[in-house]
């Protein structure tokens, strides 16, 4: 039996950096190439300018797709799993 809550990465914020980025892809399963990262981050910084919010998975995910990461198996349509 599992107590608890399962951990998640919120990317939220101006000091949003590499580490998070890198982090939250992971734990999306996604291999995330050091050559694509700044474009993912300054992309996932200019969303979050004037937010009251963090992104979504989806917003990220969509977001990863936008910078032309072709790097990761995800299909169209895939449901993200919220806890």
């Amino acid at each position: 039996m599992q107590v608890g809550n399962k951990r998640r990465i919120v990317l939220g914020g101006e000091y949003t950096g590499p580490i998070v980025v890198k982090a939250k892809a992971k734990e999306l399963g996604i291999d995330l190439a050091d050559e694509k990262l700044n474009q993912v981050l300054n992309s996932v910084r200019e969303s979050l300018q004037g937010r009251k919010t963090s992104l979504t998975d989806e917003e990220f995910l969509s977001i990863i797709t936008k910078v032309g990461y072709k790097g990761f198996g995800l299909c169209e349509g895939r449901e993200i799993t919220r806890y």
